[in-house]
């Protein structure tokens, strides 16, 4: 019944530390000893790894010392992965560091947990007192990854690589590192999970849209990252960086189909429930596409891209919109177009576009409702084209107006012809004179080219 009593001491104490329990396994060794001989050899070569460590563990040196001196007689304990883990330990706790290091590293060799245990040990206290390089220390885990996985372990091996990876600028190996851990992480750990992925992968493309990454790698970088992480709900946001530096290289039509590749990819998501609408991401998606389209000359595509939209996307879309309108040469489009935004430059590029375009009469209401909304804004580049739309539209009275507010316009080559029309249209009685519609068309051109020129010397000054 005491040698019965004996053996269960041994086997209770290894599995408190099994277990992690390191004060219960403690509180049993002093008996552990004299129950070992009690056991076969092959139940003591299972259980003197677990003894030990709860020995070291609870500082009780003596009987480590007495327990590392049994590994020997055990062939499949002599000189493998847990005896030179377990001595590397001791070591470790007794502060010789460069013997635990040595030892880490010759149980690094083995395949089982103490193995894996000894690599995790050497990046810890490598990176602890900076003794192993970064590069060393990733390489150690990279070799891990694929000689210890399924366990807490595996886990805790896959979530270091990811640090040590993202550390020394390994995108690739931190992210699958982090889609690894996903796989079998429970819901309160998957959030975080994620977003360290996303803070990853996030200055991947800050780098790439700064510059930092040459174009091919920064390409096959996208490429790599989207295969894992396009469903993720920040992908989207952080990877227009890729749109944008194509457009800034000037690749347009690769840019304008990347912006709608994320932008089908971002509604796909919404419309799967995957992720709650973001309107401001697709807005900015919308606008990027627009951009990039216009600058391909696609400007009828712009069109179509943004009409039915810019009125829910501020100034920025309108403007794209009046930009487009006026490279498409849809005039009457961009004559009834009305805007919301209360913009200067925007009104001020409509108005412009209806002036080049020759839409005197919308030209001229642009300009006027420009003048009421904005007066102190209203410069004299813009009473030149107001004049001569309201002089081409035959409205004296808006002529007369602006020559009162803006004196200078005297000053116009041409001047004198613009007064002596609409003197000449004022007494007509019906439709226009012959003379007049005559003096009106041969003068037009030169007349433009004098307001512009005049007014480019007026803006540079």
């Amino acid at each position: 019944m005491v040698r019965r009593l004996g053996q269960g001491q041994a086997l209770r104490a290894a599995a408190f530390a099994r277990l992690g329990a390191v004060a219960e396994a403690a509180r049993l060794m002093p008996r552990t000893l004299e129950s070992l001989a009690d056991l076969s050899p092959a139940i003591q070569a299972a259980v003197l790894p677990d003894l030990l460590e709860a020995a070291l563990e609870a500082e009780d040196w003596e009987v480590a010392q007495a327990l590392a001196a049994q590994f020997p007689d055990h062939a499949e304990l002599r000189d493998g992965p847990a005896y030179r883990y377990l001595l590397a330990r001791a070591s470790e706790v007794s502060g010789d560091l460069l013997m635990a290091f040595d030892g880490y590293a010759q149980a690094a060799q083995g395949r089982d947990a103490y193995a894996q245990r000894a690599r995790l040990a050497l990046v810890r206290m490598g990176r602890e007192t900076e003794t192993l390089p970064g590069q060393d220390a990733l390489s150690l885990l990279k070799t891990g990854r694929w000689m210890w996985s399924g366990d807490a372990l595996g886990r805790e091996g896959a979530q270091l690589l990811a640090e040590v990876a993202a550390e020394q600028g390994d995108t690739d190996t931190a992210l699958w590192a982090l889609h690894n851990l996903l796989r079998t992480a429970p819901e309160e750990e998957a959030g975080a999970l994620r977003a360290q992925a996303r803070a990853i992968y996030g200055a991947f493309y800050a780098e790439g849209a700064a510059g930092e990454i040459d174009l091919g790698p920064f390409l096959e970088g996208h490429t790599r990252i989207s295969a894992r992480w396009r469903f993720d709900p920040g992908f989207v946001g952080h990877a227009m960086a890729v749109p944008q530096r194509l457009l800034d290289t000037g690749m347009t039509a690769l840019a304008a189909r990347e912006y709608r590749a994320l932008r089908e990819m971002a509604q796909t998501l919404e419309r799967g429930g995957a992720t709650a609408p973001d309107a401001s991401l697709m807005a900015r998606l919308r606008r990027g596409e627009a951009r990039a389209l216009l600058a391909g000359g696609q400007a009828d595509a712009a069109v179509d891209l943004l009409s039915g939209y810019a009125d829910d996307q501020g100034a920025e879309a309108e403007a794209l919109l009046v930009e487009a309108l006026a490279q498409a040469g849809r005039s009457d489009e961009l004559a009834a177009l009305r805007l919301r935004a209360q913009d200067m430059d925007l009104r001020r590029s409509r108005a412009v576009a209806l002036y080049e375009t020759g839409k005197w009469g919308a030209a001229r209401h642009a300009y006027l409702e420009m003048w009421e909304a904005h007066p102190q804004q209203f410069a004299f580049a813009d009473a030149t084209r107001l004049t001569l739309a309201a002089y081409q539209a035959g409205d004296s009275a808006t002529v007369a107006r602006a020559a009162t507010a803006f004196p200078a316009l005297a000053d116009l080559p041409g001047w004198a012809e613009i007064a002596t029309g609409l003197g000449a249209r004022a007494a007509e009685e019906g439709p226009l004179g012959s003379d007049v519609m005559r003096l009106s068309m041969e003068s037009a051109d030169r007349i433009l080219d004098a307001v512009t020129k005049v007014t480019d010397v007026k803006e540079s000054q």
